[in-house]
């Protein structure tokens, strides 16, 4: 999957991914040696809408968390709302799962 995505959008093809998806983001690097999201606007699950379904502490981490140390900026709507952020060939999005 990682080198899909590496692939995918050094190829200039969007990359997108939505509520966890996201997470499998993570530990894409670029050829640079870059995380893919490092940088980038990106939504995902938010750790409002884990802790309202009380998981955080049965994930090993949550995806705002996982993302913020990559280096993304965590782009979060009110919880259970459908937001997307766009960064050029990256498309991710806090889904409206309720």
């Amino acid at each position: 999957m990682q080198r899909i995505a590496k692939d995918m959008f050094e190829g200039g093809k969007v990359v997108s991914a939505v509520c966890h998806g996201p997470c499998a983001l993570v530990n894409v690097k670029l050829s640079d040696g870059s995380y893919l999201v490092s940088g980038k606007e990106v939504a995902a699950f938010t750790n409002d809408e884990e802790d309202q379904v009380q998981r955080r502490d049965k994930v090993p981490w949550t995806c705002h968390d996982k993302l913020a140390e990559r280096g993304a900026k965590c782009k979060e709507g009110p919880a259970w709302s459908a937001t997307v952020a766009v960064d050029g060939k990256l498309i991710t999005g806090q889904v409206r799962c309720l």
